[in-house]
């Protein structure tokens, strides 16, 4: 497992570059693909993962320059350094980050495609909304909390082995036992709130993918232990 949201692209370097929502969750997504087909240690993270927020600004059309993902990355791993001039070692770089998107490419046999549960979420926040009320939306920051729970998530690669659907819910009770609300209508024997809205979310799989979410917060040690390839000295030296 490797720390991405705040520390390497795409999560940290994605901020930085104000990257979209939507790319940052695909970056993630392309990286945490990358590192299944692979051994983590032949590869260098911060290269693959500048590589993947550079892919993933294509297919969330969104333009992030080369330059400014590699100089943003390099104030990852230096910070305080100033931005690199346009000499060899820039065009060093440059190449090492076009190469490494192709391989991200060619490793994951050109298939990008991954459904993402944020329009889940939204669109479940709306319903929510109806069931509890505008007083209750209006005086918790429900709808933060759950945005917040569900792009912390992407640090992890669970993210690829659950129903979009599950994780939005997931990322919502979180939320709503974070300020202690019961949803109305919610009760032993009868259809829960999650079920009204994805039949196929039973309360042994909420807790499930909720325990996952949780257990992001519960693995900083491993998240802040990151591996780095032999790409690294060659690359960012």
């Amino acid at each position: 497992m490797h720390k991405i949201l705040n520390v390497l692209p795409p999560g940290d370097t994605g901020m930085k570059l104000d990257a979209k929502v939507m790319t940052v969750a695909s970056a993630s997504v392309l990286f945490h693909r990358f590192f299944r087909e692979v051994n983590t240690t032949d590869y260098d993270v911060y290269l693959i993962a500048g590589s993947c927020l550079y892919l993933a600004g294509k297919l969330e059309d969104q333009t992030l320059k080369a330059r400014d993902v590699i100089n943003v990355t390099q104030a990852t791993l230096r910070p305080g350094g100033r931005p690199l001039d346009m000499d060899e070692a820039y065009w060093n770089l440059r190449d090492a980050l076009v190469q490494a998107e192709l391989l991200v490419l060619r490793m994951l046999r050109f298939n990008t495609d991954f459904e993402h549960p944020h329009k889940y979420l939204l669109h479940y926040m709306v319903s929510l909304e109806d069931w509890l009320g505008d007083v209750v939306f209006h005086r918790l920051p429900l709808r933060r909390t759950a945005w917040t729970l569900l792009r912390d998530s992407y640090m992890d690669p669970f993210i690829l082995d659950v129903k979009p659907q599950w994780l939005a819910l997931a990322c919502i009770h979180v939320s709503l036992q974070c300020y202690g609300l019961n949803v109305p209508g919610s009760v032993e024997g009868g259809k829960t709130w999650y079920e009204t809205m994805c039949p196929s979310c039973s309360r042994e799989t909420l807790w499930d993918v909720t325990e996952k979410v949780l257990d992001v917060y519960g693995q900083e040690q491993q998240l802040f232990s990151v591996p780095v390839g032999s790409v690294s000295s060659a690359v960012y030296s």
